[in-house]
């Protein structure tokens, strides 16, 4: 009797562990992301995968990333497939990468349900069965948007600490999770072929160099939460832990330090750790009237439309995410701008929520030239209607006309100034540098930046704390040259304003 009442017990034991590794596997792929690689034109060059290690954190390798400008992260669906109306599009200051391992790091909030792995205790060793998800080539591109596991076990380690395995991993697999009892126990990285060009072997870099590179890169901006700190199923915290009085902005208690996932769990994206204790909202972020959320754009500027306009953007991309078809009935794409263009999440999204607008032919013209008063138009009525006072005469060659009311505001709220004979020229086209340097007036009031900068931006120069400013939140995707002098375009000038209220 004895016996069969230990071999029940063992049989219900190992079905625990089966169920609650397949619970865990589960939260691992909800927590796999599809990462689409843009060059500087906007070309689609190429995906790998990723995955969340904290809410606003992505791992996935440094060769998935190199040789991109613009990434789209999409998240997965409940049945395993890339949800195509859920991502969120980045740019190069949104990545660090670990210089002593293929390893990197992305900041990244997408707004839909995904999970956040969990990571084994350890490495796994030499003969243990593991497995590897992620986003192989199963032919097309549309083919491998569903979610695969390889499996195999450890067969080794190499000089650099990275492991091998007998588990196949392709080149879409590069940046996946590997996992052992539904846990993570490293990333993927790449593959070995025999000299008939068979399969050899695969390699990952395992957990233990994972968290090393997470800890090294954290610091105010970048924040990686330990994971028995963060608030996931599979991490049970004492209740006296948890925050103090309800307090957002201290959302440990005074004793511990708040991390980034902490604070942007507490105050919502634009909240960040202050690095000693408690959270504080992003420099392009301000305390909403609630008290206990930080709220996009400048302090004293609060958008009330703010709500309407997401609400907007939600209600597009559903649409959008239905049915391509049904999403061009009801907001056609205009007719010489396509998904493959940089522009074109931004813009699309700024039109549904009624912000821009294209010409009576359909078109948008992404590489025409946007004007002075054109700008203030989108600015003040997409973003700062309650500051359109109907002021009128405010330069001598802006009296009465349609756009008097933008420009005045502008100009009340320091965003701009007149030319030296005083006057506004309404018609002129923008270049990229005042273009800047409206678009941070709007945004923030703090211009002081650490960043390296583009060899045609001079240290002095008028422009040069707004482009600073613009390339440290992302505006502005660091490259070698800004081409202050360049009129700006009109898809430049909805991506610039995107990033920024967005």
């Amino acid at each position: 009797m004895k016996r069969i009442f230990l071999l029940i017990a063992i049989v219900a034991l190992s079905q625990g562990r089966s169920v609650y590794a397949e619970e865990q596997t589960s939260n691992t792929k909800s927590s796999t992301v599809f990462i689409a690689n843009y060059d500087s034109k906007g070309s689609y060059i190429g995906w790998g995968s990723g995955f969340f290690v904290d809410e606003g954190i992505v791992i996935t390798n440094k060769h998935v990333i190199e040789g991109a400008t613009y990434y789209r992260i999409f998240s997965t669906n409940a049945d395993d497939s890339v949800d195509i109306a859920c991502y969120k599009d980045i740019g190069r200051t949104d990545v660090k990468i670990n210089l002593d391992d293929d390893v990197a790091y992305i900041r990244v909030y997408i707004n839909c349900e995904h999970g956040v792995v969990q990571f084994a205790d350890g490495d796994p060793k030499r003969g243990e069965s593991i497995g590897v998800i992620g986003y192989p080539s199963q032919g097309t591109l549309a083919e491998s948007m569903n979610l695969y596991i390889s499996t195999g076990s450890v067969t080794g380690e190499i000089t650099n600490s990275w492991l091998r395995t007998d588990a196949y991993i392709h080149f879409g697999n590069s940046g996946g999770p590997v996992v052992q009892d539904g846990y993570v126990v490293g990333v993927a990285v790449a593959k070995s072929l025999n000299s008939d060009g068979t399969y050899a072997a695969g390699y990952f870099v395992p957990t233990s160099i994972i968290i090393e590179g997470l800890l090294n890169a954290n610091n105010s901006t970048f924040g990686y939460t330990a994971q028995n700190l963060q608030n996931n199923n599979s991490y049970k915290l004492e209740p006296e832990t948890f925050g103090t009085e309800g307090d957002p902005f201290d959302p440990v208690r005074k004793t511990e330090k708040a991390y980034n996932g902490d604070c942007s769990r507490s105050l919502g994206e634009g909240g960040t750790a202050t690095g000693y204790s408690g959270c504080e909202c992003k420099p392009s972020y301000h305390v909403g009237d609630n008290g206990d959320t930080c709220e996009p754009g400048a302090e004293g500027y609060i958008d009330p439309y703010a709500k309407r306009l997401r609400q907007a953007l939600s209600s597009a991309a559903s649409s959008a995410s239905s049915s391509r078809s049904t999403a061009k009935t009801t907001t056609p794409d205009f007719t010489d701008l396509s998904d493959s263009d940089p522009g074109y999440s931004a813009v699309m999204s700024l039109r549904a929520a009624g912000v821009i607008s294209g010409y009576p032919d359909g078109t948008f013209k992404p590489q025409g030239e946007i004007n002075r008063a054109e700008l203030m138009k989108i600015l003040i009525e997409g973003f700062y209607e309650q500051e359109n006072l109907g002021e009128t005469n405010c330069f001598p060659d802006v009296q009465d006309q349609w756009f008097a009311p933008y420009v005045c505001a502008g100009k009340r709220l320091g965003w701009i100034d007149g030319y030296p004979d005083g006057t506004f020229k309404p018609g002129n086209s923008v270049n990229r540098a005042e273009g800047i340097k409206i678009v941070m007036s709007s945004l923030t009031s703090n211009f002081k930046a650490r960043v390296q900068m583009p060899r045609d931006v001079p240290t002095g120069s008028w422009f040069f704390d707004f482009v600073g400013k613009a390339i440290e939140q992302g505006i502005v995707i660091e490259e070698r040259l800004f081409k202050p002098s360049e009129n700006l375009t009109r898809e430049d000038a909805a991506l610039w304003i995107f990033r920024g209220q967005y």
